[in-house]
């Protein structure tokens, strides 16, 4: 029987594990009537921590922010989700700008970077254009095509699923838009989880402005199935509803959106929705909230129309000419955008991770141009391989790209650097382009998230360095998993069982 009791000890400790690393990792419901700390009602050594202006709403249940606060979940290797992933939250903005929502971010150690939440595993945010953004370590930038309209909420799911490489943006259960990467997430094991601060993301990331409620985070791509059943179980209210009664029973009155005003959207004049009182109401109503309705596109010419040019120049260690997982970013390197006349149409820095971007540009004919290189560092050989997300975009010898239409959001123009054989030749690579500098397509925002310098070192001193190779995260057991590893452990119990009754009736 000694065997047979020491397989359940295994068997439970088995179940415990897999039970811990299986779907829901957070659920932060703000139904606190008071204090600072905010439960996880799944793990409670994952409870959020309130500062700065960052307060409760009385009747709501929900988290508010005007601009100056945040929640903080200190570092835990729970939330460091590398694999897939889902983020579910409702979210309701006071104001337009870029804004932080929910961060991994102000890591620290081995990686100065993580200091940059955009640099982190993953990252959800709000556009200046109210549009909802999602990425990971500098890339797989993923904009929403729907606006995220102010004084209203709406339901945001973001699915990363890290074996096909997709992800998914859900607007109140409907899959909005989809999007593929070629670099996965990486963690450094530092970050912080961070709701509403955008002060450690980066120089030019603000804080939130506005409420958020009913933040859940799963180690698991949820389906959209999944995510509709979500959305129809809280869409009536359910997500606002309060268990500070008592706190309303002392006279406090209690607002409710009133439901002419629930499908107001942003307007150029930032028209807001208004808010109808009932001083002798002492319970909580529910807020209506308005079907998800994805908002006209006026008609617009080809030449009206804007979109993002990116992505990213990285130093080429093997020299294959194909970007890997562990090749690190190029810093500082310029990206010049001309136009089909060979005019400068705007000019950009890489950042810590080698990313670059060019928003709001018009459609038409481009070239990009990159120069300012890392010293004794050049072009690596282009269009290597069939992938054109893995290889290299521009000539060696000119750096530049072909002449190409834009007529899309086109996040593909990468460019690899590799070490020169000759390191005393100090190769700084400018365009050959005509030196007209007249700025004829003024864009209305160039992204630049990080001003620290890059420091290449030697292939001898890179060996010395330890370097973090953490790609994967401990994949959770789906319910199939679940039933056949109980199945597994019952049998084996069983036979062991057996055969120990055997002994002793001998």
């Amino acid at each position: 029987m000694r065997e047979f009791r020491s397989l359940i000890y295994m068997s439970i400790m088995l179940l415990i594990m897999s039970v811990s690393s299986f779907a829901k990792l957070a659920e932060y419901r703000f139904t606190e009537c008071q204090g600072v700390t905010i439960a996880n009602s799944v793990n409670s050594d994952l409870n959020g921590t309130l500062g700065g202006d960052a307060v409760l709403v009385e009747g709501e249940s929900a988290l508010a922010f005007a601009g100056q606060g945040e929640m903080v979940v200190e570092h835990d290797d729970r939330l460091d989700i590398v694999g897939d992933l889902t983020i579910a939250f409702w979210v309701n903005p006071a104001s337009m700008g870029r804004q932080a929502l929910i961060v991994r971010g102000d890591g620290e150690g081995n990686e100065s970077d993580r200091l940059y939440g955009s640099n982190a595993e993953y990252s959800l945010v709000l556009w200046e254009d109210g549009h909802f953004k999602y990425k990971h370590n500098q890339t797989a930038d993923t904009f929403s095509n729907a606006i995220i309209a102010q004084d209203e909420w709406t339901h945001i799911a973001l699915v990363r699923n890290n074996t096909t490489q997709l992800i998914e943006i859900y607007i109140n259960g409907l899959l909005d838009v989809n999007n593929t990467y070629s670099i996965p997430p990486r963690s450094s094991h530092t970050e912080k989880l961070l709701v509403g601060t955008g002060e450690s993301y980066s120089s030019t990331m603000g804080n939130f402005d506005g409420k958020i409620d009913e933040i859940k985070i799963y180690n698991i791509g949820l389906t959209a199935e999944e995510i509709v059943a979500m959305y129809e179980a809280e869409k009536d209210g359910v997500h606002l509803e309060s268990t500070c009664e008592e706190a309303l029973e002392d006279g406090n009155e209690t607002s409710t959106d009133s439901e002419e005003n629930a499908t107001t959207l942003l307007t150029e004049e930032n028209t807001t929705s208004t808010a109808t009182t009932s001083p002798t109401t002492t319970t909580v109503a529910t807020t209506v909230v308005p079907t998800y309705v994805v908002p006209a596109t006026p008609a617009l010419s080809l030449a009206e129309t804007t979109f993002s040019i990116g992505n990213r120049v990285w130093l080429d260690e093997d020299g294959d000419g194909l970007q890997s997982s562990s090749d690190i970013g190029a810093e500082g390197v310029e990206v010049t955008l001309y136009n089909e006349n060979e005019e400068i149409v705007a000019t950009t820095q890489t950042d810590s991770d080698g990313a670059y971007l060019f928003d709001a540009v018009p459609a038409g004919s481009y070239v990009l141009a990159f120069s300012n290189l890392p010293e004794n560092y050049t072009f690596t050989t282009a269009n290597v391989g069939m992938d054109d997300t893995l290889d290299s975009d521009v000539d060696e010898q000119t750096g530049q790209t072909v002449l190409f239409e834009l007529d899309g959001n086109n996040l593909s123009w990468d460019v690899g650097l590799v070490l020169l054989e000759n390191e005393e030749e100090n190769v700084s690579t400018s365009s050959d382009l005509l030196e007209n500098d007249t700025v004829s397509v003024p864009l209305t925002s160039v992204i630049d998230e990080g001003n620290e310098t890059l420091t290449v070192v030697s292939a001898e001193e890179s060996e010395k360095c330890v370097c973090d190779t953490y790609d994967s995260s401990i994949p959770s057991l789906g319910e199939i998993g679940m039933i056949l590893l109980l199945l597994f452990t019952t049998l084996v119990a069983g036979v062991l069982f057996q055969r120990e009754e055997s002994v002793l009736v001998k």
